[in-house]
C-alpha cells in the first residue's frame, strides 16, 4: 500500500514530477519507497547540495503523505500544485534552521537557484 500511495499512483507521480522539475534532477520514476535513497546520488550535484535533495525528498515522502490522510479522513483534496508548493516552503524552513550563518533568500530557493558550501 505505501509503495502505491508513494510511488505508483498519478497523483504521487505527478508530485514527483514537479519537484524534479524545481530541484532540476532528472525526471523520478519510482517502483517503490526504497528507491528514493537513490535519488540524490544521482542528481550529479556536489555533496553538501545532495544532502539537501535527501532533505526535500523525505518532505515530499511526508507531505504527500499528508495529503493522502487529508483526503480519506478529513476528505480533502490537495491539489500537486499545493503538495509542490508546501514542500518548497517548509524544505526552505528546514534548510535556514539547519544552516547556521547561511541564509538563503526565498527567491533562490523557490527557484532552486543557489550554491551549497
Amino acid at each position: 500500500m505505501i509503495d502505491h500511495i508513494v510511488a505508483e499512483c498519478l497523483y504521487s507521480n505527478g508530485v514527483w514530477c514537479g519537484i524534479a522539475r524545481w530541484c532540476r534532477i532528472p525526471p523520478i520514476f519510482l517502483f517503490s519507497v526504497h528507491d528514493i535513497h537513490v535519488i540524490a546520488e544521482h542528481s550529479g550535484y556536489s555533496q553538501p547540495k545532495k544532502e539537501v535533495i535527501r532533505g526535500i525528498l523525505v518532505i515530499t515522502l511526508w507531505r504527500i503523505w499528508k495529503a493522502r490522510n487529508e483526503k480519506v479522513f478529513r476528505e480533502t483534496n490537495v491539489s500537486i500544485v499545493q503538495v509542490i508548493a508546501d514542500v518548497k516552503v517548509l524544505s526552505f524552513l528546514w534548510f535556514n534552521s539547519r544552516r547556521k550563518g547561511l541564509e538563503m533568500s526565498w527567491e533562490g530557493w523557490r527557484t532552486f537557484d543557489f550554491n551549497v558550501m
